[in-house]
């Protein structure tokens, strides 16, 4: 990937996502990342819609 390219990358991330770090039990990754692959999706997407239907759920 070129300069210009990897340049445009960083922009758009930064422009439409928020980094944060969060600390797990040691072996809650591995557990999440193995169901996460039993329904086809990334550890990213699988938290992401977690997350967001834990939020539907309790706004209710």
């Amino acid at each position: 990937m070129g300069k210009s390219a990897t340049r445009a990358k960083h922009k758009y991330s930064e422009a439409n996502y928020t980094k944060k770090t969060i600390e797990f039990p040691l072996n809650l990754p591995d557990q999440v990342m193995e169901v996460a692959k039993k329904q086809n999706k990334s550890f990213r997407a699988y938290v992401i819609e977690a997350l967001e239907e834990k939020m539907q759920k309790d706004a209710e």
